[in-house]
């Protein structure tokens, strides 16, 4: 990956501002962070504790991006890589 610029820094903090008046814009900006920064997936939470009391939940709000394709399709080969991988797949998925 390329490193940010000044400029792609600030864009990208000035789109997230914008989204705090219009959250409409949250997917669109966390598609291009996805890819601009090269990742798989971005996932943002945001936990309102203002309403809880003693047994009422959270007010929560979640926006996240598609998964991005190409990086589905590497994951295969890039499996070797990550250290214990094959004991954690021979493993039971209870033990």
């Amino acid at each position: 990956m390329k490193p940010l610029s000044n400029a792609e820094l600030s864009r990208m903090f000035g789109d997230i501002y914008d989204c705090a008046v219009e959250p409409s814009r949250w997917f669109q900006t966390l598609d291009s962070i996805r890819d601009r920064l090269e990742l798989a997936f971005v996932q943002l939470n945001f936990t309102s504790m203002s309403k809880s009391g003693l047994g009422v939940p959270p007010d929560m709000i979640t926006f996240q991006t598609d998964w991005n394709r190409e990086w589905i399709d590497k994951l295969p080969g890039l499996l070797d890589i990550i250290p214990g991988v094959a004991a954690m797949f021979d493993t039971e998925i209870d033990t």
